[in-house]
């Protein structure tokens, strides 16, 4: 989790004046907070798509295939992949332990739509009646998703982080702005929901090479997929973190399409400069190999261009908006994340790791509360097709172009004495 030491107590953090924006910008150029080239958008649609609640796979008819499988046949696939687990008592124990303490200490209530009480009654019903260990960890994972909230997660380390993926792991991987070995590839999203390559090992198995489109898998979009993974309710695997507004939200579902190959059959995949759609064996990537890591961290001098997007959390999230109190700077990507709240992390025994946010920040003018909401950008441009086809990065291109406006030899025509 980034920097949660800096977000300060709960309740109480106040944003950073001007002043200290420009203690903190005077030797630096280009700033890309929380991520970098690598992970900055172009114009992404502004209505993102509903994000399935927690509670919802009641929806989702049994005999719907998603991937390998129908929803039926992945509920009993996660039931014998992990046994009965603990006895019913010790799970209405820990789901009770975990419940009161959102519903009670959950501190970023405001701008999030969430019935607790629905969901208290939907998942302890069905824990009282009896389900798998696999099932009840999923119960905890999307009893956390439900907040919407980058600090606030609820996982059981032997299902969720400890259990080895393999062709066909009952495990919907979520976030991936770590390392993508197992894909050997970095996507972002574009505007249509398909995920752009911009980034990718040497001699990828998949012949992916930046420009390349990932479309979905099994002849389903991903974009689609993942509601319909959201809904099934499989037990999730964090890979660092979720979002904390719709839009964050949307952008960690859709570059999660890289890390869940092991659900599907076949990947679609559209080349760059072809509208033809091909499809792979997804067990081609068995021997994929190679880190490829989702972020970066760039400085140069000033003019101050800050490049944001998705991927600022926390304390990414802080600095973008800190930043954008100085006079001379200008922000370009895609809204930060979201996640201006503090968290802690409540005991529910050695196997669970559970992190909540305790508190938001808020802007002392106007007492603003800033939780579920990101950081707009003055500038929103992200990475094209045609420009990481040619080794270019759109965003980055932007801010350069911004900085030269502003530099003395550009409005004078000479150079800077």
């Amino acid at each position: 989790m980034t920097s949660r030491s800096a977000l300060r107590s709960p309740q109480t953090w106040r944003a950073a004046t001007p002043t200290v924006a420009v203690g903190i910008a005077l030797t630096v150029s280009i700033l890309v907070t929380g991520v970098g080239w690598s992970e900055s958008p172009p114009q992404v649609a502004r209505e993102p798509p509903e994000i399935t609640p927690a509670g919802a796979a009641s929806a989702v008819p049994p005999h719907t295939k998603i991937g390998k499988h129908t929803v039926e046949e992945w509920r009993t696939i996660i039931d014998d992949y992990w046994g009965a687990g603990a006895e019913t008592s010790e799970k209405v124990r820990i789901f009770d332990a975990a419940w009161d303490n959102l519903d009670q200490e959950y501190g970023a209530y405001m701008n999030l739509d969430v019935d607790m009480r629905a969901l208290r009654r939907r998942f302890r019903q069905e824990i009282r009646d009896g389900v798998s260990k696999g099932r009840f960890a999923a119960i905890m994972n999307h009893l956390s998703l439900a907040m919407n909230d980058a600090h606030t997660a609820i996982m059981q380390r032997s299902v969720n982080w400890e259990t080895r993926i393999q062709n066909g792991t009952p495990l919907f991987v979520v976030g991936a702005w770590s390392d993508n070995w197992p894909f050997g590839a970095a996507l972002t999203p574009m505007p249509d929901g398909s995920l752009l390559v911009y980034r990718v090992r040497p001699n990828h198995v998949l012949g992916l090479e930046p420009g390349d489109l990932v479309i979905g898998y099994d002849g389903v979009p991903w974009k689609d997929l993942y509601q319909q993974l959201l809904a099934a309710e499989l037990p999730i695997r964090l890979q660092w973190v979720w979002g904390s507004t719709d839009l964050s939200m949307e952008h960690a579902m859709l570059i999660s399409a890289s890390m869940n190959w092991h659900l599907f059959d076949t990947i679609d995949i559209q080349k760059y400069g072809s509208e033809e759609i091909t499809s792979l064996p997804t067990d081609l990537l068995l021997g994929q190999s190679g880190t490829i890591w989702g972020n970066s961290n760039t400085y140069y001098d000033k003019p101050i261009a800050v490049l944001t997007g998705p991927g600022a959390v926390s304390n990414g999230d802080w600095e973008s908006l800190r930043m954008g109190f100085h006079p001379m700077v200008r922000t370009f990507g895609k809204p930060s994340n979201g996640a201006f709240t503090s968290s802690d992390e409540p005991n529910l025994g050695e196997d669970w790791w559970f992190t909540k946010a305790t508190g938001s920040g808020y802007l002392v003018d106007g007492h603003q509360y800033l939780a579920h909401t990101g950081v707009q950008v003055d500038e929103e441009v992200w990475l094209t097709r045609d420009d990481v086809a040619q080794g270019r990065d759109t965003v980055v291109e932007a801010a350069i172009e911004w900085i030269r406006s502003r530099s003395p030899r550009h409005a004078t025509g000479r150079r800077r004495p």
